[in-house]
């Protein structure tokens, strides 16, 4: 028993981490925590917790720094009880190497409470009394030392050790004295260890024969100025440990006779002993001996064997930890030994011993067995490869029979697709080309009439899923990477090392889906090509067959959109024959219409002018009225004709800009003050919402004022009670946007498609269309020769509200 056992000392251990891995039972009772609750940082569960987070910092940056710990603090136990102790721990090395903390709690509560109550300390005689009382008759013997380490007292288990028959013959003696003269030395490093670092510390000696002659442990302890040590009697087990070591010799030498490869290592891996075969086979082999060798780390060399990518030396080390912490009850590898002049195989070999957390590992030279198992594995590896040849050729034949079948079922569904539209035919096609060809990814891109340019149109759905490439109508031939080689080259071409490829020549956009194997042909119609098809990520080769599968697919796919094309193309020049035919007889029909009532109107004032200047009861002021209607007429008259000569001028590219910067509230203000008047006999409010913010715009005054006075007149027209609103803002940095918002009759949803084309005239549920049907057509015409654009949003009996924009002007802008 050690003597640390019966003082108000606690020990305590823990790993380099500061993690607690052992506490005697002094520490639980001081404490009230287990072993199995002080372990890692459960110990700071029980600290006060006005103390917990000084105590806490306090640890941490001594394990950070690797410094001595040293405060005072406080522990709450279960029962509410609070203990006052001073904590001590240093570094506890081995072999040099810090392998973690050592350290003691002293409990001072009974010093605190009676400072508390007396404001003293403890009369020392009386502290020595209970000490004596209490160690008396302890199990283990006992001295009280001074700082010489002179014995001042001493407990009957120390005297009965030391063969003495009365402390007298003891007192004031140096207890080197009884140290054995070839155990001094060490006596000696002991003491000025413990007496250098306040530590507890142990060492093991051997005492002089007069003095009993026993081999002893001390455990020695230093409170204040005065000197523990605790006696243990270690005799028999010396003696058990010489017996040990004779009959490991005995042992030994039975070992070293065996064929096997011998070695046992600890709980942590280190190398505790090894056989002479363990030994030769390492220096045979050209291995380092420290690597193998008594006290190294068998498993490190296992780790270090791991970084260099060894299967074998994983698996060792996975197997050897196993059977230590006892999850497996043993281990068995083999693995190849090759030396220089002979290929070689061993069997290793790991069991646990069952006394102790250690294993002992044989290596077992196979290589006669295994040479005979290679030798049958490969004739039957041989045997195995033409079976697998012969049933490979086999499947090749079944699978191409299969394919044509499969295609020729794809040809014929593809050739009856007569009513699907083009994408849905194209994707159809893709689609049964990237399964018949056994690929992953597919796409159909046509080449433009300019044949520098392609339209990116369609690709398989596995690349649609991840692929973020742009889709572009004008993609540049130039800039395509190998995969564009069919065109270049006028065939089919085959990149069975696409990465490979694409590095040495221009790859794939950016965000394109990734490629590991690509086939691609061109499609031709008469000597042009129209179109290239690919597909690629097959998991075997391509061949020629598959690139005379994909042409013969895509080239009957193209037949059948030419079919259709010319089909839907002949559709459409029909309708837009009879769309054509119909507006010229709605044109001739409105325009028969327009022109006849003002040119009536003009002969009808002239005629009443004629005949009432030739009567005597001449009117001027009737023949004034007259007149002015036959010019109202003639304007009318006048614009028609005007719209026609714009349209056509438009038409032909004759028009001529005078660019300027125009302020748009000013300008639809002038505009409003123009139609003031036929708003005012509608009884319409006219707005103006344009902030002084909003910027310059490039325009030409003339026709940006024959725009806002069309707008805004049908607007002013078409509406009978509300108001007309016209609005600025800068959409961007670039446009202007200028709305003409009404509260009228609206526009009927079928109509807003027409409404901009040439001669279309749109009326309400009781209103007549009126005008040629040129207005909004020229007025559309005119703003995107201008830079910009034009829309329109309506709903029934709601209003309409055209919207409009043009660029913001810059000083340097070019006209």
């Amino acid at each position: 028993m050690n003597i640390s056992q019966h003082l108000p000392i606690g020990i305590f251990e823990t790993d380099t981490n500061g993690n607690y891995i052992f506490v005697d039972k002094q520490w639980s009772n001081i404490t009230g925590l287990s072993m199995k609750q002080a372990r890692g940082n459960g110990w700071t569960t029980a600290i006060h917790k006005e103390d917990t987070d000084m105590v806490s910092s306090e640890w941490d940056q001594c394990i950070k720094n690797n410094l001595p710990f040293a405060m005072e603090y406080r522990f709450k136990q279960k029962t509410g009880d609070v203990v006052t102790v001073f904590g001590q721990a240093d570094t506890k090395a081995v072999a040099g190497k810090p392998v973690g903390y050592i350290g003691v709690i002293t409990d001072l509560t009974e010093n605190r409470l009676k400072e508390d109550e007396q404001h003293r300390w403890e009369e020392p005689a009386a502290s020595e009394s209970r000490l004596r009382d209490f160690f008396q008759d302890a199990p283990v013997g006992y001295f009280v030392l001074n700082e010489t380490l002179a014995v001042l007292q001493s407990n009957t288990t120390g005297l009965r050790i030391l063969k003495s028959d009365g402390f007298d013959l003891l007192h004031k003696k140096s207890f080197r004295i009884f140290v054995n003269r070839y155990y001094v030395k060490q006596f000696d490093r002991f003491c000025e260890t413990l007496l250098t670092t306040a530590r507890p510390t142990t060492c093991s000696i051997r005492l002089k024969e007069k003095y009993g002659g026993k081999d002893i442990r001390i455990d020695g302890i230093v409170s204040g100025k005065q000197v523990l040590f605790g006696i243990t009697d270690i005799t028999k087990e010396k003696k058990a440990e010489k017996a040990l070591r004779e009959s490991e010799s005995f042992i030994r030498d039975t070992i070293n006779a065996l064929p096997a490869n011998i070695a046992v290592i600890d709980s942590k891996g280190v190398i505790l002993t090894t056989n002479r075969g363990w030994d030769d086979f390492a220096s045979e082999n050209g291995l380092s001996i420290p690597s193998m060798a008594v006290g190294s780390n068998y498993l490190e060399f296992f780790q270090q064997a791991d970084n260099k990518n060894s299967y074998e030396a994983t698996d060792c080390f996975t197997g050897l930890k196993g059977v230590l912490n006892g999850r497996f009850d043993s281990f068995i590898i083999e693995y190849p030994c090759h030396s220089p002049t002979e290929k070689r195989w061993f069997q290793m070999w790991a069991n646990p011993l069952p006394s102790k957390k250690w294993i002992v590992i044989s290596h077992i030279n196979i290589t006669s067995r295994k040479t005979a198992e290679l030798e049958l594995s490969e004739i039957n590896m041989n045997l195995e490869t033409k079976v697998r040849e012969r049933t490979r050729e086999l499947e090749n034949a079944n699978v191409e029979l299969r394919l044509n079948e499969e295609r020729l079922e794809g040809l014929l569904e593809l050739s009856l697709m007569t009513d699907q539209t083009e994408k849905e035919i194209a994707d159809f096609a893709m689609e049964e080309a990237v399964r018949l060809t056994g690929s992953r990814i597919g796409y159909l891109h046509f080449v433009n009439p300019d044949q520098e340019t392609l339209k990116l149109f369609i690709w398989s759905k596995a690349v649609i899923k991840d692929c973020t490439a742009v889709i572009s109508d004008n993609y540049p031939i130039r800039n395509a990477g190998v995969w564009a080689d069919c065109i270049r080259l006028r065939r089919p071409v085959i990149h069975n090392d696409y990465p490979d490829m694409s590095g040495k020549k221009k790859g794939l956009p950016d965000g394109h889906f990734p490629i590991l194997r690509h086939m691609s042909v061109p499609v031709f119609e008469g000597d042009r090509i129209v179109a290239v098809a690919g597909v690629g990520n097959k998991e075997n080769l391509y061949s020629k067959t598959d690139a005379s599968r994909l042409v013969v697919f895509m080239s009957t796919m193209w037949s059948i959109l030419q079919r259709q094309r010319m089909e839907e193309n002949l559709k459409v020049a029909k309708e837009m024959a009879e769309a054509a035919n119909k507006a010229k007889s709605e044109f001739i029909s409105n325009m028969s219409h327009e022109l006849r009532t003002p040119l009536n109107g003009i002969h009808g004032f002239l005629q009443l002018i004629q005949s009432k200047s030739e009567t005597a009861d001449f009117d001027p002021a009737e023949i004034k009225r007259w007149a002015g209607q036959g010019l109202e007429s003639s304007r009318h008259l006048i614009h028609l004709v005007n719209e026609l000569l714009d349209l056509s001028r438009i038409e032909s590219g004759r028009v001529e800009f005078d660019f300027i910067g125009i302020d748009p509230g000013e300008a639809i203000d002038q505009i409003r003050s123009r139609v003031a008047a036929l708003a005012s006999q509608k009884n319409l409010a006219m707005e103006i919402n344009c902030s002084k913010d909003i910027p310059t715009i490039r325009a030409d005054r003339k026709f940006f004022d024959q725009i806002l006075l069309n707008l805004i007149g049908n607007a002013i027209k078409f509406t009978d009670r509300g108001k007309v609103t016209a609005c600025c803002r800068q959409k961007n940095s670039r446009l202007v946007e200028i709305s003409i918002s009404d509260t009228g009759c609206g526009i009927a949803k079928q109509d807003l498609s027409v409404i901009f084309n040439k001669f279309v005239t749109i009326g309400g549920k009781s209103r007549v269309p009126e005008g040629t049907g040129l207005g909004l057509t020229i007025s559309k015409k005119l703003i995107e020769m201008m830079g910009g654009d034009i829309c329109v949003e309506s709903k029934i009996n709601q209003g309409s509200t055209f919207r409009f924009t043009l660029p913001v002007w810059k000083s340097n802008n070019k006209e």
